[in-house]
């Protein structure tokens, strides 16, 4: 992994700690809503905010250290589509946890 790329792994675990971070703190019941994330903290699990995206877009997510583990966000059973379907925000923590851990695998 180049640096550039090492450094966007960083900013990308340090960006679903600050949404687990949040989340723990959430009362709510139902679905998880990345409308009320962003309305609190700015960011949410899209990859509008994820710095891996950010650096890796252009070049397509084929080029992403993530898709090239073998967890392509894009691929049904990533760890990014179980956080997109959660049901629930307990659910969507413990998906979460698993994203940050598959990123944590990188380094």
């Amino acid at each position: 992994m180049t640096k550039v790329e090492k450094k966007a792994v960083a900013e990308s675990i340090a960006h679903w700690k600050r949404m687990i971070s949040w989340a723990r703190r959430q009362e709510q019941p139902g679905k998880p809503d990345a409308y009320v994330m962003y309305a609190a903290i700015n960011e949410d699990w899209f990859g509008d905010f994820c710095p891996l995206c950010g650096r890796t877009y252009d070049a397509g997510c084929d080029s992403c250290p993530l898709s090239l583990s073998g967890n392509n966000c894009n691929n049904n059973g990533s760890s990014w589509s179980f956080v997109n379907n959660s049901e629930t925000w307990k659910e969507w923590i413990a998906n979460a946890e698993l994203m940050q851990n598959a990123l944590k695998n990188l380094k």
